[in-house]
């Protein structure tokens, strides 16, 4: 009953929260209205080939989304630009337009398959549509800084981009929050049902203890703090001391196996995230701070990877 579906989730959610000021730009959607029944190995294995399609295409337009955070790191948003950005070289990342037409249409066919969960299907459907219409503005952008026309043009090529991007910009982050908050509204009950199967077919052994560390650290990296608000801590704290006990009782597994203490990712990742807190309950988290984090994090999804 080997699956990979909180090796690909995981890596979502930390390159996203690498990048905090996503979270600034629209209120967090509601949770979707998700039931999941209880599953069997077999069909559970249905369900997760779904959550995958859906977390590749959350996976491959993160390019899309640095693309977004370039462009707003030297443009003004709400004016547009003028051709006289100090940064305008910057520009935008182009995004690979093959890659992302496949995971699109992976999506689409996750959307119109087996199992049927309506409110996460048609947020995959409007992401996708968004992702789509996103893409070619933002490599026509791309193409457009690298050539630098806004040197002979007067910018007016760039006042036109950008006055295509933004609504596809909005109706990107828009929609790609609300397919982040279904998938993880799903991956959290799959998972849980995944841990009870291999804790019914194997015990509490080494695989469970790192099935359970994966989705104790997903937890609080979906719980990180981005605005440092007084709630944000306070679930923040606790998937912190949840996960610690999950990385205790892994260190006590492996010590009373027999094997060494050579796996660090878990406790470091764990010391990290406390550091993380410790700044954050100060109101003085930084942006390096969330990057630390989530590359920690990656490091310790490659870990599990290798015992998956």
């Amino acid at each position: 009953m080997k699956s990979t579906s909180w090796a690909a989730t995981a890596l979502a959610v930390a390159l996203a929260l690498a990048v905090p000021a996503d979270a600034q730009n629209a209120p967090t959607p509601a949770p979707a209205d998700i039931t999941v029944p209880d599953l069997s190995p077999k069909d559970i294995q249905v369900w997760i080939g779904k959550s995958n399609a859906y977390v590749e295409l959350l996976n491959t337009s993160l390019r899309a989304l640095q693309s977004i955070r370039r462009y707003e790191s030297w443009v003004d948003m709400k004016t547009g630009p003028t051709g006289k950005e100090r940064y305008i070289e910057y520009g935008l990342y182009n995004v690979d337009p093959s890659t992302t037409k496949e995971a699109i249409a992976k999506a689409r066919d996750a959307a119109n398959g087996p199992p049927q969960i309506p409110a996460l299907d048609d947020a995959a459907r409007n992401y996708a549509s968004a992702v789509e219409t996103l893409v070619p503005i933002l490599n026509d952008a791309s193409a457009y800084y690298a050539r630098q026309d806004y040197k002979d043009d007067g910018a007016a090529g760039a006042k036109a981009l950008h006055a295509k991007l933004v609504p596809a910009i909005d109706t990107f982050l828009a929609t790609r929050k609300r397919l982040e908050k279904g998938q993880e509204a799903l991956a959290a009950v799959l998972d849980k049902q995944e841990l009870a199967l291999i804790e019914k077919t194997e015990g509490k052994s080494e695989r469970w203890h790192v099935y359970n560390l994966s989705i104790t650290a997903k937890a609080a990296m979906n719980a990180l703090p981005v605005h440092q608000t007084p709630d944000e801590m306070k679930a923040f704290s606790a998937a912190i001391l949840t996960y610690a006990q999950a990385v205790r009782d892994y260190d006590d597994f492996r010590k009373s196996a027999g094997k060494g203490g050579e796996e660090t990712n878990p406790d470091s990742l764990l010391a990290d995230l406390r550091d993380l807190r410790d700044k954050a309950d100060k109101q003085q988290a930084t942006r390096v701070d969330f990057q630390n984090v989530a590359m920690q994090y990656n490091s310790l999804v490659m870990m599990i990877n290798f015992h998956r």
